[in-house]
């Protein structure tokens, strides 16, 4: 018997202490004598390979960890950076057509308003300039009829002290017919007037000789 070191004897005597019992599940009985060295070596390989399959059963019926979650696909929406910098000098020249816009509304609103508040200023100053004009005329009117009054009563009054008793009742008659005519028709005073008359010459008449008495005394 040789010593040479065999291997396959080796590892087969191995797998036989790491299987124990179950060792003698896959011998087909102890190899005859009468068998070559190729059918040895043949029974050998058939118990290695039940030996290893026996061995990796375990880690295939294993579950299997669990896979990670697949990475989620680029949204649509994402633009690549060619395009957003495409992009961006047209973003650019809108937001700076949208300021020039902003302004000039600014400013035709501000040119509205100023207009507007100098239209309001014209007119309320119009309106005093009217209101004080009238005041002004109607204060002016208002002496002037005064003025006049006045100096029509003292005629009046002069007048109606001048003469005797009967020319002033005679001018009071005149004054009320003249006030009268154009209104409503007046009565035949023909012969009341020409009696008046008659007492206002009459030098001896009632009154009259009266007011030379007083004169004279």
């Amino acid at each position: 018997m040789s010593d040479e070191f065999d291997p396959m004897a080796d590892f087969l005597a191995r797998e036989r202490a790491a299987l124990g019992e179950d060792a003698d599940l896959f011998q087909s009985g102890s190899p005859s004598a009468s068998k070559s060295p190729e059918a040895a070596t043949s029974d050998q390989l058939s118990v290695t390979l039940c030996l290893l399959q026996k061995i990796s059963s375990p880690l295939l019926s294993k579950p299997s960890p669990p896979s990670a979650p697949a990475a989620p696909a680029p949204a649509a929406s994402v633009s690549n950076p060619a395009s957003s910098a495409q992009a961006s000098p047209a973003v650019a020249q809108d937001s700076g057509f949208l300021q020039e816009w902003q302004v000039k509304q600014k400013e035709a609103v501000e040119e509205r308003d100023r207009v507007s508040n100098e239209r309001h200023e014209a007119i309320v100053k119009e309106a005093r300039e009217s209101i004080d004009k009238f005041y002004d005329e109607y204060n002016e009117k208002k002496d002037r009829a005064i003025q006049e009054n006045r100096a029509t009563q003292e005629i009046e009054i002069q007048a109606a002290n001048s003469g005797n008793l009967w020319e002033r009742a005679m001018k009071q008659i005149d004054l009320a017919t003249k006030a009268t005519q154009d209104t409503q028709k007046s009565s035949d005073t023909v012969r009341m007037r020409e009696l008046l008359q008659d007492l206002k010459r009459d030098k001896e008449a009632p009154g009259v000789k009266s007011k030379k008495v007083e004169a004279s005394a």
